[in-house]
């Protein structure tokens, strides 16, 4: 709301007069040129005084002589929380005075609350900005050129000494400004645009104070010819000086390090730009100096590292450049129409020289390329070596190139175009330097008889050093063929070929020995399809063996080393064949005797005769039948508990298959099929027996179908090579698997239970060496006796709040676990359940009772508010127990429930009535404290505790045990006088202090230490607490002169951070006035009584995945009250920082560690995708995608998952990194974040759609794309075309070009902001988007396709600014029938008449603005 103060009501508080215009000499540097000058100068601004009444006022008096002072109007505006304009319309003055900052306004000259701009329309001659002012306000006197109101008229700015910065586009387009005085020295900073199109500045002078100038900061300021530049300043931003045509001439300050993007281009006039030696620039960007047509001059500073694309293209007076020996690479155009240039030197140091870097350059006659040139061409921005562009083209003149004869200019030089080449003589600088391989590469390659030659070779000019030579190969020879039989008279031939040469040798086959081998032919036969049998007698001993070969395809090669079994002399022996293959063979018997002499015999089976394939009854409806390798049951229903079925040999079976329709599978079906490697198993199948598997010692991996609920023990006993299991969703329970032998487990090293089983059985896991991670899903609710004992490797185990029991000895020797989180709902855990796993435990507070956990069970323990009661021995022998904390809940301790841990410290609930025998047995406690509430110690309570110093029993004890303190040498026992503890101590001769009066002292309601004094005795020293970061301790009541019985209470001080407010936290006391409960889902976790403005202290509960709040505020009690835990689900954060990074044949993936996650959902969409695909589930943040294919992208995506209450949890996905192996290349696709982009240059990308669904699309001026940035410049046909989720579109600053229907029928589409550059609104762009409201056209838009905005309904005005455009296509603006086309005063006629000519609505409404 705009707040006008009346002049009266001014006058009671503050005078505020204007300053006078000054004169001017004040604004003159007495050369008659109009000059902005930054003024030290403190005398000229008027000075703040203060009245009689202490209220500070603008005093006449210093406005300066011969000036006038005037009355103020009759209301002041703010301007600001302590700012406010007045205006004097004698002296067309307008002045701001007050204090800090003002407010910034936006373009359309309103604050975001909504204040009016009183500049906004307001002329003057004179702007002065009070002293106390600290910052000038964003759109001040903003004005859009064509405006209606262009420009304020402003002539004369005078601004504050203390003013620090000028907001963006604060003096946009004032045409008139030539005198600005700046009055201290303070300001930091100009605004992005503060100054552009002040085109009436001729002259500046910029304080030292100054160190950023905001983008586009006096571009376009045409009338500007010098400026001198604060040392200060460390870079030259965007656009700064953009076609600052009248500029002449510029010293860069030595702090420079980067002149920016645009920063000079088209700066026409600029002759000359100069560096110091002590520059520190670093960086020349894109277009810097593009275009300064009359730039003759520019001294190179030598610690210059980076020339932009483009940087000195079109300066076409620059004659000479030197490139000092810090830049690495000339970019493409660097140089592109610097058609003056004659003489360019380049030093050693460079790199690269890109294509196309000097195109153009006419005048160039010679260029001398130094050795450390390694790259010329395509990007070579990368570490490879290119010879493949040329820098060149266009050089006319060019006539010698000078390098070194092995060098990368010899290389270029030799790939010009021919006609080029032929203009130009190479000269030679040198032999030069060449380029070894790291090793040895291979010259002449070696044959079987003549050696080869290895060097180094140069990888430049092919020039070979240090040769060596490679040994000849030698022959390869085949196994050999025989060309000869040998026979019992006759030696035979076997002839050998080489592999490498074809050169061939022989050697002889000896003479066939009398060994006399027969085959009746009247005793072989097929015993059965898969086996042939004949009877074989030799008249020596002999050994033998056989071999199949394909039937014809002749005898093989003996091997002296085989051997299948003897024959007698003249006896014989039944020989039996297998035979699975479906070919026909023939069968060699080879017989050896004892002088190393064979013979062999020829056996051809009677295929004939060979009996059909046997099939097996192994169910009523089930039979099995061979194919081959595999094994095929088929049928319907149950089969038989046998695993005696198959007569043949098993050996030969590799794979089974069990057709659909076959429900069950028998007790030991599969048994000893010891060569199976795999298993198909049916949908069908409901139930698989007991060692099902058994002694399948070749099998892997197997995947239990859907549908099975049912599976035997032992099912894969003895199958001692798998290593993958899955269980379906609709199994109940998972048996015992088996193991290898009496004692050892199987060797399962993953495990997938698919939710939907709700039991993990006794012993189901058990011994399962190799298994390391184990995800339980929600669906289980018990884990039974000894599921995972032994388990050793077992690392990562997370328990869903699904599961309520856990049963006997379930984690025994699980000894690689270090932390555990037990189930929310948990209500039994058996005993021993975690024996020797030393973890850290947090219980649940559902757990009310905790068992006897097993011998060195646990290393650290949290347990909730809720438990209640600790079991025999729940601890006993847990040695790295040395500290814990136990809740108020607890009501009953057990018998040796903390015997032999390393217990230091313990403090008893305040609860417990009776501490049972062996309690802490053998623990390492040095004091002990016991309640109130208990009235018996029982035997061996503290036995052999022998560290154990100072016992503290209350007057309530009336019963001590045997041997309760035995072997506790130094006990002192602490308690009231004439209570039973002090005749214990007396009849058991040990040490009793006693005292007349009891002092307890208390910490948020525990006793932390209570003391027996007399009245007068000597001063008590409190006990020492924990410290409370930020917090000081001290105590409710005085200790030092004790009287009665007291309570003590800790009071805990928060320490005052300087504001004052000091809040205090007291201990609840004995006479607290008012009760607080807690409650934890309708039950009571604690009640407090607090004083009344004290605060309650929340009791200690924990929910595993939720945070936790209160519904009351207890911070300050006055009333008894219920307080209720509110448990919110703590989600996982989103992914951030996802990294794709190429290498060879694979992307690396690496993000973050979200918060709150359990594990990490990788998902993967190729070009050819839909969607997104799941491809990866880990617990890590780093991982390898190595199943890629090279030339194809890929966009990844990762989301954190947690699990609470059996609920699965996501959290937002993480954005899309696209990657794809091999540079990426003209036509290319990535996605990157929310868009899909296609590589269209160099450096440039167009959007061509969403990478996924969203309705708020940013699309930004640039992106990375595989490392390198790319600038967005277009939008492509059809990106978006009938899109019905897009509801905003702002388009980013580089875009130049929206294609054909690259919006078209979008019908939630509301709104849409164009960036700076669009110069091209295509045909039917944003045809029919209904519900698209008010649009503004920038001022670069230059054409406007056809249908362009066609029947946009919900379009009430359309603004377009500039004045540039010079076409509209048939109805391009053809909105609908009540649009209003708003169109700029200055080209008001042309514009009008340039759209009707279009066809436009009959209605449509022309407003000049």
């Amino acid at each position: 709301m705009k707040k006008k103060v009346l002049a009266f009501l001014l006058a009671s508080t503050m005078v505020i007069e204007p300053f006078s215009v000054a004169s001017a000499a004040d604004f003159s540097d007495g050369t008659g040129q109009d000059v902005v000058q930054f003024s030290d100068d403190a005398e000229d601004v008027p000075e703040v005084e203060t009245n009689a009444d202490g209220v500070d006022q603008f005093s006449t008096d210093a406005v300066g002589e011969g000036e006038s002072s005037s009355k103020p109007l009759e209301d002041a505006i703010q301007m600001g929380n302590d700012v406010w304009m007045t205006y004097d319309d004698s002296t067309r003055t307008v002045t701001i005075s007050g204090t800090g900052n003002m407010w910034d306004y936006l373009q359309d000259g309103a604050t975001l609350d909504g204040e009016e701009n009183p500049l906004k329309n307001q002329s003057m001659d004179t702007l002065i900005i009070g002293d106390q002012i600290t910052h000038v306000s964003d759109y001040l006197l903003y004005k859009e050129e064509g405006n209606l109101f262009y420009g304020h008229g402003v002539k004369n700015i005078q601004i504050g000494k203390n003013v620090k910065s000028i907001g963006k586009y604060a003096f946009h387009c004032e045409a008139s400004l030539n005198e600005v005085k700046f009055m201290g020295n303070d300001i930091q900073e100009l605004g992005e645009n503060c100054f552009r199109m002040c085109r009436g500045m001729n002259n500046i002078i910029l304080p030292d104070s100054i160190n950023k100038l905001g983008d586009g900061c006096f571009a376009e300021c045409t009338g500007l010819k010098t400026i001198t530049l604060p040392d200060s300043l460390k870079e030259i931003s965007d656009y700064c000086f953009y076609e600052c045509e009248s500029l002449k001439e510029i010293n860069i300050p030595d702090n420079v390090s980067d002149i920016n993007y645009h920063a000079f281009q088209n700066c026409s006039g600029l002759k000359k730009v100069t560096f110091s030696i002590n520059s520190k620039l670093e960086g020349i960007e894109y277009y810097a100096f593009d275009h300064c047509s009359r730039l003759e001059e520019i001294n190179l500073p030598d610690r210059l590292r980076e020339i932009g694309m483009c940087a000195f293209s079109g300066c076409s007076k620059l004659n000479n450049v030197i490139v000092p020996s810090s830049v690495r690479i000339i970019p493409r155009d660097a140089f592109l129409d610097c058609s003056n240039l004659s003489k360019i030197t380049l030093n050693e140091g460079l790199v690269g020289i890109s294509e196309r870097a000097f195109e153009q350059c006419v005048r160039l006659q010679e260029i001398s390329i130094p050795q450390s040139v390694k790259r010329i061409g395509y990007n070579v921005e990368n570490d490879e070596d290119y010879c493949l562009g040329n820098p060149f083209i266009g050089c006319d003149n060019l006539n010698k190139i000078y390098g070194y004869s092995c060098s990368v200019a010899y290389m270029l030089y030799n790939n010009l175009p021919e006609d080029q080449r032929n203009k130009i003589t190479f000269k030679s600088l040198g032999e030069g330097s060449h380029q070894f391989t790291a090793e040895k590469v291979q010259i002449k390659e070696p044959t079987c008889t003549e050696k080869g030659i290895k060097a180094y070779r140069c990888e430049i000019c092919g020039a070979t050093k240090d040769e060596e030579e490679i040994p000849a190969y030698d022959h390869k020879w085949d196994g050999g063929v025989i060309t000869k039989q040998a026979t019992e008279t006759e030696e035979g031939v076997r002839t050998y070929t080489c592999r490498r040469c074809n050169k061939t040798k022989t050697e002889p086959i000896p003479k066939l020995s009398a060994i006399n081998l027969q085959i009746d032919e009247n005793e072989q036969y097929w015993n059965g399809h898969y086996q042939y049998r004949f009877w074989c007698t030799s008249n020596k001993d002999v050994t033998y063996y056989v071999e199949c070969v394909k039937k014809d395809s002749g005898q093989p090669v003996y091997d002296d080393t085989k051997q299948d079994g003897k024959i007698k002399e003249n006896g014989g022996r039944w020989i039996n064949v297998d035979i699975t293959d479906e070919d026909a063979v023939d069968i060699y018997i080879f017989a050896t005797n004892t002088n190393g002499n064979y013979v062999y015999k020829k056996v051809t089976p009677n295929y004939d005769n060979r009996p059909q394939k046997p099939v097996y009854q192994v169910g009523d409806n089930v039979t099995a039948s061979v194919d081959g390798d595999t094994l095929i049951l088929a049928g319907t229903g149950s089969t038989y508990n046998n695993g005696n079925w198959y007569n043949d040999n098993k050996n030969n079976i590799k794979h089974i298959i069990v057709r659909n329709g076959v429900t069950s599978i028998g007790d030991w079906l599969f048994g000893r099929f010891d060569s199976i490697s795999t298993v198909e198993l049916p949908t069908t199948l409901i139930s698989i027996g007991e060692s099902a598997f058994y002694g399948c010692c070749s099998l892997q991996n197997i995947v239990i179908p859907e549908g099975v609920t049912e599976i035997g023990y032992g099912i894969f006993n003895d199958c001692n090579s798998l290593k993958s299991i899955s269980f379906p969703s609709t199994l109940n329970t998972i048996p015992h698997l088996g193991g290898i032998g009496e004692d050892d487990g199987l060797n399962i090293e993953n495990v997938i239970i698919n939710k939907g089983i709700k039991k993990i059985g006794n012993n189901a896991f058990a011994n399962l060496k190799n298994l390391k991670n184990i995800t339980i899903p929600d669906s289980v609710t018990s884990i039974g006796e000894y599921a995972f004992r032994d388990c050793t490797e077992l690392t990562n185990l997370l328990f869903p709040d699904s599961i309520t029991k856990i049963e006997y000895g379930a984690f025994q020797n699980c000894t690689s676990l270090d932390k555990i989180v037990l189930p929310n709902n948990l209500i039994s855990l058996g005993n021993d359940v975690f024996e020797n796993c030393n973890i850290e435990i947090t219980f649940p507070s559902s757990l009310k009772y905790i068992p006897c956990l097993g011998d060195n069970a646990v290393k650290k323990i949290t347990i909730p508010e809720g438990v209640e009661i600790i079991d025999d021995n729940a601890f006993s022998n847990s040695y790295s127990l040395k500290e814990i904390v136990l809740p108020l809940t607890i009501i009953s301790i057990g018998m040796g429930a903390f015997y032999g841990t390393g217990l230091e410290t313990f403090t008893c609930p305040s609860n417990i009535t009776r501490i049972p025998g062996y309690a802490f047995d053998s623990t390492n406690l040095s004091e002990f404290l016991v309640p109130d509430k208990v009235t018996e110690i029982d035997d061996c309570a503290f036995y052999n505790c022998t560290n154990l110093k100072k016992i503290t029993i209350p007057d309530t004890v009336t019963y001590i045990g045997k041997d309760v303190f035995k072997n506790c040498r130094n006990i002192e026992i602490y308690g009231k006088r004439d209570s039973f503890a002090e005749r214990y101590a007396y009849i058991n001769n040990i040490k009793f202090v006693s005292g007349q009066y009891k002092v307890v002292f208390k910490d948020n309601g525990r006793t932390v230490n209570t003391y027996y004094i007399d009245e007068g005795g000597s001063v008590l020293t409190p006990p020492t607490l924990k410290e409370k970061p930020g917090y000081t301790l001290s105590w409710d009541a005085d200790y030092t002169n004790i009287q009665e019985d007291m309570v003590i209470n800790a009071v805990w001080t928060k320490k005052d951070n300087g504001g004052g407010n000091t809040t205090i936290i007291v201990s609840p006391s004995e006479t607290s006035k008012y009760t607080v409960t807690f409650k934890d889902r309708g039950k009571i976790v604690k009640t407090e009584k607090v004083k009344s403005g004290d605060a309650a202290e929340y009791p200690y509960i924990n929910r595993n995945g939720y945070e936790l709040s209160w519904d009351k505020d207890f911070s300050k009690v006055t009333a008894n009250i219920t307080v209720n835990a509110v448990w919110t689900v703590i989600k996982p954060n989103k992914v951030t920082s996802l990294t794709a990074e190429v290498q060879k044949n694979s992307i690396d993936l690496s993000w973050d560690r979200a918060e709150n996650t359990d594990y990490y959902l990788v998902y993967r969409k190729a070009t050819s995708d839909t969607e997104y695909k799941q491809i990866k589930k880990t617990t890590k943040i780093l991982w390898t995608d190595e199943d890629v294919e090279p030339g194809t992208e890929y966009s990844y995506k990762v989301v954190g998952v947690c699990s609470v209450d059996g609920k699965k949890y996501q959290g937002a996905d993480s954005d899309v990194v696209t990657a794809k192996i091999g540079t990426p290349q003209i036509g290319d696709v990535y996605s990157v974040g929310d868009l899909k982009y296609k590589v269209t240059g160099a450096k440039e990308v167009s959007v061509i759609g969403l990478a996924k669904e969203e309705v708020e699309i940013k699309i930004p001026s640039a992106v990375s794309i595989s490392g390198k940035a790319y600038k967005v410049t277009s939008v492509q046909a059809k990106a978006f075309y009938q899109n019905e989720d897009i509801v905003s579109i702002a388009i980013g600053n580089n875009v130049t070009y929206v294609g054909k229907y690259a919006f078209y029928q979008c019908p939630n589409l509301e709104a849409v902001k164009f960036g700076k550059r669009v110069s091209v609104i295509s045909t039917c762009a944003f045809t029919q988007c209904p519900n698209l409201e008010n649009v503004t056209l920038p001022s670069s838009i230059r054409r406007i396709g056809a249908k362009a905005f066609y029947q946009c309904t919900s379009i009430k005005v359309l603004k377009i600014n500039g004045s540039v455009l010079e076409y509209v296509g048939k109805k391009g603006l053809a909105v609908n029938k009540s649009v209003t086309l708003r169109l700029p005063k200055k080209v008001y006629t042309r514009y009008k008449k340039l759209i009707k000519v279009s066809g436009v609505y009959s209605k449509t409404k022309f407003v000049k603005f």
